[in-house]
Order: C-alpha cells, then structure tokens, then sequence
C-alpha cells in the first residue's frame, strides 16, 4: 500500500496531495497520515528533529530531515527534502500521473514548475518570513513581477483552462495552486496583498484548477488558512535537528 505523510496547511505537501487524489480517480489507493509540526498547545513554535521523531517515529524514518510531503509506497521511501526524486516525481515516474505527452509539453510544464518556484513561491514565502514593512513590500514587488511573468508563460502555452490546455490537467498546474489559493486568503491577511485582476489568463485557470474534483478534495478554507500566523504556512522548513 501507499502511505502519504502530510499536513493540512502546508503548500508543499499539497502539489503531491492534489496528484494522489488525481490518482486515486484512477483506482490507485493510499492512506493520509497527519502530521503536526507544532509545539504542543502552540500555532508557531516548532519541534525540534528529535522531539519530532519521538511523537512520529514512522513518519521521521521515510522522511530523515523531518518534512513533509513524505511517501511509504510499499517499502519505497520517498521524501521532498532528501536526495532522491520529490514526492511529485516519484509519481509521475510511477504512475504516469498526468504526464504530458509530448517531451515537448514536459518540457514547458517543468520549466513553468521551476519558474513558479523561483518567482512566486520564494518571494511568497520570504514576504511571509519578513518582519519589516520594508521588506515585504519588496517581496511582494517581486511577487507581482513573478505572477506577471507566469500570466504571459500560459498566455502563451494555451489560450484557456489548463497550463497545457483544456482538460490537459498536468504537474504545471500542481505546482503553482496551491500557492495561487493563499494569495487572497494566506498573503491578503498577513501582509495585505491584493491579487492584479489584470492577469486574465491566470484568473481562467484557476477557475478550471478549483474545479477540478481532485484538487477540490485538497483545499482547505480560507478562515482555515488564516488562522495560523504567519510564520505557520512554512512551518516545515523550520524544522531543525537543534533548539531554534
């Protein structure tokens, strides 16, 4: 069987989330395990590796750095954060899990992934992490320069729905929705940012993403997300073998 470590809150772990949902439509079946990363009775704090590996023993055995996502398929341990392939990875090679067809459309969708990494998701997450006014709005400068860039990249892969195209559902939109999600609920309460309406291409698609059953499936509300602070949304790369 297939064993899926995760956490409800966490971005990173929804790109494979959403993809073994896709897959469990296809008849492939797993378990989702939870996992917190929080000090008991806090929202904020941390555990250390060690306190970790005591409350989830299993968990820190498939995943050694303490991350989530992390997968147990069938004795096969896979971990983002190790060396080996991500969890995404693993399943697209495992499962051909919404894999393009062309290598020309892998191509473009890998290059779209490692984009949104660069250009939405770091400045999204050091916006996050700044604790001065001046540096968020720097951040968020950059945020809103990524977001234009990833407008025109769809723009000019496909004219409507999917990165790819109508109904060619495809890692490229996994990589950036769940981030997309916490724009307006994550990143519009903690720093105050306001989504451009005048990225139409991306506001198409995340029309066709959110109603994508499978995706649907993985996403948590906005009153939900907010609740955590703002150091809550990555709290997994805080995770450290040492006392913070």
């Amino acid at each position: 069987g297939m064993l899926f470590y995760s956490s409800w809150f966490c971005p990173y772990a929804q790109r494979a989330w959403a993809v073994l949902e896709e897959l469990q439509d296809q008849g492939v079946k797993y378990r989702y395990v939870p996992v917190n990363p929080f000090q008991p009775g806090s929202d904020d704090r941390v555990l250390v590796l060690q306190d970790l590996k005591e409350l989830y023993s299993v968990f820190v055995d498939v995943s050694p750095r303490g991350r989530v996502p992390a997968l147990n398929h069938n004795g096969t341990l896979v971990s983002d954060f190790g060396t080996g392939p991500s969890c995404v990875q693993y399943l697209y090679t495992q499962f051909k899990a919404l894999l393009p067809l062309s290598s020309e459309d892998s191509g473009a969708a890998l290059k779209f992934w490692e984009f949104v990494d660069n250009n939405v998701v770091d400045p999204f997450r050091r916006a996050l992490a700044a604790q001065d006014k001046q540096t968020q709005e720097r951040e968020l400068a950059v945020l809103r320069t990524g977001l234009r860039e990833a407008n025109n990249m769809m723009q000019a892969q496909s004219a409507s729905g999917f990165f790819l195209g109508q109904d060619r559902y495809s890692f490229a939109d996994v990589a950036l929705a769940p981030f997309w999600q916490r724009l307006d609920s994550v990143l519009q309460h903690h720093r105050g940012f306001q989504t451009p309406q005048d990225l139409a291409r991306l506001h198409n698609w995340w029309v066709a993403v959110s109603s994508r059953p499978s995706f649907r499936r993985t996403m948590v509300s906005s009153q939900r997300l907010v609740s955590l602070p703002a150091s809550g949304t990555f709290a997994w790369t805080r995770v450290s073998a040492g006392a913070e």
